[in-house]
């Protein structure tokens, strides 16, 4: 899933690009945990900035949930999903 380049500050679009690129090498060196905790880090951001009513709060929600869906199901590990 990717987001419209304009929805993000810079800082932002800057933070979430590491976090996944980052997940995805950390779980194809085997370290699925730790992945998945990046992933969960943006998430939570989000999800405070939805709180805050940041304008793309809400829309950066959406692509966390579906990043973390997307990470569990590449890699075989259970997520929120599952709980």
């Amino acid at each position: 899933m990717s987001l419209e380049p304009t929805i993000l500050p810079d800082t932002e679009a800057n933070i979430t690009r590491a976090l996944t690129e980052n997940a995805t090498e950390l779980a194809k060196q085997g370290h699925l945990a730790v992945g998945y905790t990046l992933i969960w880090t943006g998430l939570q951001r989000a999800r405070g900035f939805a709180a805050d009513g940041v304008p793309w709060g809400a829309e950066l929600v959406r692509y966390w949930e579906q990043e973390l869906d997307d990470y569990c199901e590449r890699f075989g590990v259970l997520g929120l999903s599952h709980l």
